[in-house]
Order: structure tokens, then C-alpha cells, then sequence
């Protein structure tokens, strides 16, 4: 028995060595993207090692018991593992590159969109759930909509969309869906209509010029 149990170990422990040392150099490259990387960009330290193992158990539970029945209404997004890659190859500059995606639209059928993630905060796109833009072509508009993103549900920003929607006050509409990834759900997200141009003229309002509040980090000063 004694025998076994050194044989194993003698096996066992190199193989937890090198497993600890690759799990090291992914926590080390994730926090340099996450902490190092943007310009201007604070980040509270952030407990990677928990964080990629609830993300695992969390994957392990939503394929093996995920319910079909509906819910929220689905939005089905695919982008090739290629696409995927080059919107992170170059981090945070490559996020803002226009990569070729499809979506099932309200009649069923795929239509081809242009995708990127927002945000210069690493937040936005370095976790697993990642916050979203998409456009259409301009002769394929969803009423009158060309623009849509999509956030990870937070309940205190939703909230307070939907207060100022009841109370009269102009916002983008949000709506609660569960976005789908090429095939897998990454749960309850926020869709909201980006404000912009077409956005005043479906709300009966002269284009102006429109104020963004924050102009920093990668963004370009106006």
C-alpha cells in the first residue's frame, strides 16, 4: 500500500506543479489586461483564482441542467472563434474593431451584423460575460433601430432606466433578454438602443448635437 501511495505521488505531484503553474501565468497575463493595460483605469484587486473556478462550476451547472423552457425573450448571436480572438488580440484598441457576426432576427432568419465589445473599462470585455454592440446594415434596421447593446444585468442601472421611463423622462429603452453566444447562454442581459441620431428622430426630435459625459481614457476628446 505504502508502495502505492508513493508511486502515485510521484506522479500526481508534478502533474498539480504544472497545473499550478499554468493557472499562475493565466491569473498573471488576465491581471496585467485587467489592471495594467487601459490607460487611466483604476481597478480594485480582483480575486481571479475564485473567479475562474465559480465561472467553471457555473458553465459545469448551465449545460447540464439548463431548462429549454422560455423565459426572457432569447437573442441568438454567433461569432466565429477567429472574431472572438481578434477583438482581444491587441487589448483594449482591438475591442473597438468591427468584427462579422450573425443574429436571428424577429422573422427567424440569420442576418449577418457587425459586432464589438464597448467600453474602455476591462471590465466590460476581459470577464466572461461581456458587454456588447451590434449594428445592422443600414437597409436592414429593426425598427428604425440600427444600433443595440447589451450589458450583464445590474439590477441598481435597470431600475433606475425603467423609474425614468414611467416618470416621463427621455432614456434608451432597455428590456431584460437572455443573449445566447453561439449556442450557449451567458444569462440575463440588458437590451438597450444606443442613443444617437436615429434614436432623436424615433422619439419626434430634431437632431442635435448630442453631449457625451466622460471623454477619457481611449476615448478621443472632442
Amino acid at each position: 500500500m505504502k508502495k502505492l501511495i508513493k508511486l502515485t505521488s510521484a506522479w500526481l505531484l508534478p502533474i498539480v506543479f504544472i497545473i499550478l503553474i499554468i493557472f499562475s501565468i493565466r491569473v498573471f497575463f488576465s491581471d496585467f489586461r485587467f489592471s495594467h493595460q487601459s490607460s487611466m483605469v483604476y481597478q480594485q484587486p480582483f480575486p481571479w483564482a475564485k473567479y475562474f473556478i465559480n465561472v467553471s462550476i457555473k458553465k459545469f451547472i448551465t449545460n447540464s441542467f439548463n431548462s429549454q423552457k422560455l423565459g426572457l425573450p432569447r437573442r441568438l448571436i454567433y461569432i466565429s472563434e477567429q472574431s472572438e480572438q481578434k477583438l482581444l488580440s491587441a487589448t483594449p484598441n482591438s475591442t473597438k474593431e468591427w468584427v462579422n457576426g450573425y443574429i436571428v432576427n424577429n422573422r427567424n432568419k440569420i442576418q449577418e451584423i457587425k459586432i464589438r465589445y464597448r467600453g474602455d473599462n476591462p471590465r466590460n470585455w476581459l470577464l466572461e460575460k461581456k458587454s456588447i454592440r451590434l449594428k445592422t446594415k443600414k437597409s436592414q434596421l429593426f425598427n428604425r433601430q440600427r444600433y443595440f447593446e447589451y450589458f450583464p444585468l445590474s439590477v441598481q442601472k435597470y431600475m433606475s432606466s425603467k423609474i425614468a421611463q414611467d416618470i416621463g423622462v427621455l432614456v434608451a429603452q432597455s428590456k431584460l433578454v437572455e443573449l445566447y453566444v453561439n449556442g450557449q447562454s451567458d444569462g440575463v442581459f440588458v437590451e438597450k438602443e444606443r442613443i444617437n441620431e436615429n434614436f432623436l428622430r424615433r422619439n419626434m426630435l430634431m437632431p442635435v448635437n448630442l453631449y457625451k459625459g466622460e471623454n477619457q481614457n481611449s476615448e478621443t476628446i472632442l
